[in-house]
């Protein structure tokens, strides 16, 4: 007999890949019971509704990026440089696995979730990335007559405009095109001059590793529209 805590994950693996793919609106419960060789029942004794079911998918999923941004910046072998491109990969990645639709759907479905989202990434994401920031600016790395606080402002504006299904669908570009854009011209002026050429050859290095990860979602500028 399968213990509660590992019908538990599997619930909410099976749950996040299909609204993460699909969408929240158009995935069931009953398809997602059926998935696992389960009963609504059964399903609905460890999340009582498909609402309940989305918080938990998308609190597990906060909680996993906030754990690897604390390991990012408590990492003391790794310079500026290998910290700020682990963090724009963990953003990308995120921009990836959540798709347009998705985020499209949450946003109208869905806007008490969208508001704990927004509020992790204010509250805890870019709160973190200012302190990466004040070290850059310590070592020399960023410019210390740019404004840390303009800077973090920045930063915001990126990820409202990458996140923000409305804006995208405006613009209709694909998100992780315009994340990347846009954080390569935000360093290309925040940076002191030494250390824009390592920033960027760092940058091109990790873009080119995830490369084949971008291709599987290019079409993704489509999705949704």
């Amino acid at each position: 007999m399968q213990r509660p805590g590992g019908l538990k994950k599997r619930i909410l693996d099976r749950a996040a890949h299909f609204f993460f793919e699909l969408g929240y609106s158009r995935v069931t419960t009953a398809e997602i019971a059926a998935e696992l060789g389960i009963s609504k029942k059964t399903l609905y004794k460890l999340f009582p509704s498909k609402m309940l079911l989305l918080r938990s998918v998308i609190r597990r999923e906060l909680r996993g990026v906030a754990s690897q941004m604390e390991t990012i910046l408590g990492d003391k072998d790794s310079d500026f440089y290998i910290k700020i491109e682990r963090i724009f990969g963990l953003a990308s990645h995120q921009i990836v696995k959540m798709s347009r639709v998705f985020r499209k759907d949450v946003y109208r479905s869905a806007p008490e979730i969208w508001v704990e989202i927004d509020d992790f990434r204010r509250r805890f994401f870019l709160k973190r990335l200012g302190t990466l920031i004040s070290e850059g600016v310590k070592e020399g790395i960023v410019r210390a007559d740019v404004d840390e606080r303009l800077i973090i402002l920045l930063h915001q504006l990126v990820m409202e405009n990458i996140i923000n299904p409305e804006q995208l669908q405006r613009l209709s570009v694909n998100p992780l095109e315009m994340f990347e854009a846009m954080i390569r011209m935000l360093y290309g002026g925040i940076l002191a001059e030494k250390a824009r050429d390592k920033f960027f050859r760092c940058e091109n290095s990790r873009r080119a590793d995830a490369g084949s990860v971008g291709s599987t979602v290019g079409a993704e500028t489509d999705v949704g529209s």
